[in-house]
């Protein structure tokens, strides 16, 4: 699945940190069962680049699926 970054509710964030904002940005990630169990809400984690294993929360992504028909 991909999902785009679109907001950040806090600048402590590892994605809105000065010098690495990455609102607008899309990542390829999978649903993290563990961790939204231990955080209590539903994030996704990064797959790929140098960003893997970094989680996304939610409520600060649009989430795009891409569809084969």
């Amino acid at each position: 699945m991909e999902v785009k970054l679109i907001r950040a509710q806090s600048n402590d964030r590892w994605y809105s940190e000065e010098n690495l904002n990455l609102l607008g940005k899309t990542f390829k990630v999978h649903f993290c069962e563990l961790a939204s169990k231990e955080l209590k809400r539903n994030v996704y984690e990064i797959l790929t680049g140098c960003h893997k294993g970094k989680l996304l929360d939610v409520k600060d992504t649009r989430i795009m699926v891409n569809l084969e028909l």
